[in-house]
């Protein structure tokens, strides 16, 4: 129907209203139901978005850059003419124009929107199941599997773990990994001795747990490689994606910029760990061939070989510029702080997200303790839900026709108006908000129901009780108490042996002014390590050295005497 532009605004102000007010009721519902707080934040973005779309319009409305609001305005005063009043003119010319068009165009049934229905279509039409993974599970997992693929793949960090594996194996011997037997069918019996075919990639486990430890991959890995840069980049925008998707409602810009300007400080200040320096200033970087070596070693190795001499002369023969060498300095600079810039988010980042970061974790380590059983009833609870899905959208293909239909007998109808608030739409949005939360429910079923634990037994892997028998064998039962520790009690033998080296009992010694060393392992009581640790001070001064009385030294004469009665003598002028 034509309106006015003035029914136009308070049109879209009403409706803005409304929206606000299903906002306040999706804020409500997402306080009582935590666990779907991104769910809620998706439909709160929905309407946020409708709200923007329609102040939009309210401000170009109000702008009148076309002059149809003035226009208006003068036809509603009746100052279309500058001579004669034409309001009542103008009042019937518009009421008979407005009955033309209703016979014209038959339109009997007119809808009445209330708050409801704005809050059901946003339950309903928000953008979550699209904006995640299947492995993300709508938030609530960080699915990081492409990320260590290239990882695992960048050619010059493999090298360098390999590297690692052969030294602590001692594989670099020749001899190395060859000691085997023949047997007496001619097969070669292994003697336990790792080869280099033992070598394996960390599982993804150990890559979440370790992708931000940085410091552990030497610099010569990072200079100049393309595939290390490439990886960081990846790596960067999918956390700063992943956290702008959980985090919709936020200003995820603004924490980046944040972030950004904290590095620029500490790079400027030189406080960043690890890139206190640039590559250029690094005693095995070799300016002749633009190049990082490993070590000293391997540097002093090609200086002294003819490569160098070849490609030395081939540098001189270039007779670089200042502002050619400055120019090659200034993109090493900038390269080592993308690098570092890379890296130092990336942390940032790791340790916003460390909470999905823990879940995604444990779900990996759950799913691997499966049974065959488990996950073929996993598999058909999916299955399940697919179908519910799919007769969910059959229903409301269903719904829409049927909505045609009876949009049709209200035009065969005398004049009816119908508001959206006479259909019962309160159970709509549960509906739709329980049919989004049944794959997560379903998934954590084992994790929310109560477990059944009488003999307070510890749980394992999989949130569940260890068998009993376990728990007898590792001895579990019996309770060893540590007054070093602040009378904290250890269950099991294993756990009391290892706490001597973790950080309470660390903390303990400290306080007490001891150090925690080998000596001091098996003592609980604050008085027994007193004891010792003055036990071992009086042992230590009695084989302490003393070089005032046993260092000897001899005078021109052959006289030997201590060095303490030597200076004596000498500064008294007797020697």
């Amino acid at each position: 129907m034509s309106q006015f532009l003035i029914e136009q605004v308070r049109y879209m102000h009403e409706e803005i209203e409304l929206i606000e007010k299903a906002i306040a009721e999706l804020i409500e519902d997402k306080v009582k139901n935590n666990k779907k707080h991104i769910f809620y934040d998706y439909c709160i973005n929905y309407l946020v978005e409708k709200i923007q779309n329609k102040s939009k319009q309210l401000v170009e409305i109000y702008n009148d850059e076309d002059n149809l609001k003035k226009e208006e305005m003068q036809f509603i005063s009746g100052k279309t003419n500058e001579d004669n009043n034409d309001v009542w003119k103008n009042y019937y010319e518009r009421i008979k124009y407005i009955k033309d068009y209703h016979k014209k165009t038959n339109i009997k049934k007119t809808e009445i929107r209330s708050y409801k229905s704005y809050k059901n279509e946003a339950l309903k039409n928000n953008k979550l199941k699209s904006s995640f993974s299947p492995l993300e599970k709508k938030g609530k997992y960080i699915d990081m599997t492409k990320h260590y693929d290239e990882f695992i793949n960048i050619k010059k960090v493999k090298e360098f773990r390999i590297n690692m594996f052969k030294k602590k194996n001692n594989l670099n011997n020749p001899g190395a990994g060859k000691n085997q037997k023949e047997t007496s069918d001619g097969k070669k019996k292994n003697n336990n001795t790792p080869s280099l075919d033992d070598f394996k990639e960390m599982d993804l486990i150990t890559y979440l747990n370790n992708f931000t430890r940085f410091y552990y991959i030497p610099r010569y890995c990072k200079y100049k490689n393309d595939e290390y840069k490439k990886y960081l980049e990846n790596l960067l925008n999918y956390l700063t994606s992943f956290f702008s998707k959980i985090n919709i409602l936020g200003n995820w810009e603004k924490t980046y910029e944040q972030y950004e300007n904290k590095f620029k400080e500490l790079f400027q200040n030189k406080e960043i760990k690890h890139w206190e320096c640039f590559t250029y200033d690094l005693n095995s970087y070799c300016k002749i061939n633009d190049k990082l070596y490993a070590s000293e070693g391997t540097y002093q190795g090609y200086l002294k070989s003819k490569k160098y001499d070849e490609e030395f002369k081939k540098y001189m023969k270039k007779k670089y510029s200042v502002e050619e060498l400055q120019q090659i300095k200034d993109e090493i600079e900038k390269e080592d702080e993308l690098i570092a810039k890379y890296e130092y988010l990336i942390e940032n980042y790791k340790i916003l997200l460390n909470k999905i970061f823990q879940k995604t974790i444990q779900n990996i380590q759950r799913k691997q303790a499966f049974t065959i059983e488990e996950i073929e009833k996993r598999q058909k609870n999916e299955k399940k839900i697919k179908i519910n899905d799919h007769l969910l959208s059959i229903s409301d293909d269903i719904i829409n026709n049927n909505n045609i239909i009876n949009n049709i007998e209200n035009i065969l109808n005398p004049n009816s108006i119908i508001s959206s608030s006479d259909y019962d739409t309160s159970d709509l949005g549960s509906e739709i908000d329980d049919n989004e939360g049944q794959n997560d429910e379903e998934n954590e079923e084992d994790e929310n129901k109560t477990i059944y634990n009488p003999l307070n037994l510890p749980l394992g892997h999989d949130n569940k009780p260890i068998p009993y028998w376990l728990y007898k064998l590792h001895g579990l039962s019996k309770e060893y108490k540590c007054e070093i520790c602040g009378n904290y009690s250890y269950f099991g033998r294993a756990a009391f042996e290892k706490h001597f080296y973790e950080w309470r009992h660390s903390f303990g010694m400290k306080c007490l002014n001891i150090p925690n060393t080998l000596h001091f392992k098996e003592i609980t009581k604050i008085e027994d390590a007193l004891n010792l640790y003055e036990k071992l001070k009086k042992e230590t001064q009695t084989v302490q050295f003393k070089p005032d009385h046993e260092v000897e030294c001899e005078d021109s004469k052959g006289n030997v005497m201590s060095i303490k009665a030597y200076d004596d003598l000498k500064r008294q002028g007797l020697l």
